[in-house]
């Protein structure tokens, strides 16, 4: 086989054996460690799941790439999928609980939420993945936790995706 045989470099089985070692790493320590690490890095990890998806559909088509080879589906599960996975289920956890914790300050009229609010403290101390939530107002930090409970939720449907390519 050469790769003359292919319309593209990434229909070709060079794309598993020089470009995933590269691409599918992931940090999972750094990403629990570091809240504001793991929202920097969130693009470059949809990037990579997205790109990952889009080489499993060309598979399906091109049989020759080798994504979904036993070798090359392990290892991007241990390298780049297994701590995702835990990283994003760790997130989720954190941020519903901060939602139940802040949600409870405001029922129990500890706290205002009106949005034009800026004398008002937060509820409690976030690290909220680089932003300086001791100027957020209640309205403002409930909004960033949605954000990021949203954006979690769109990593795991695509996660979901590509497990669903994975198992067919």
């Amino acid at each position: 086989m050469t790769l003359y045989q292919f319309s593209s470099i990434y229909t070709s089985p060079l794309v598993v054996t020089e470009f995933f070692p590269v691409i599918f790493k992931f940090d999972g320590e750094r990403m629990m460690a570091s809240e504001s690490y793991f929202w920097d890095m969130y693009s470059t990890t949809m990037q990579a799941i997205n790109f990952y998806y889009y080489l499993l559909i060309s598979d399906e088509k091109n049989k020759s790439i080798g994504v979904k080879s036993k070798d090359t589906v392990a290892f991007v599960e241990k390298n780049f999928l297994q701590g995702i996975k835990e990283a994003l289920n760790h997130y989720l956890d954190t941020y519903h609980e901060k939602k139940k914790e802040f949600e409870g300050h405001v029922h129990s009229g500890d706290h205002t939420h009106t949005a034009d609010s800026k004398s008002s403290p937060p509820i409690s101390s976030y690290e909220l993945g680089g932003i300086d939530e001791d100027k957020l107002t209640a309205t403002e930090e409930l909004e960033l936790i949605n954000s990021r409970v949203m954006n979690l939720s769109i990593m795991q449907d695509v996660l979901d995706r590509v497990q669903a390519l994975l198992d067919s």
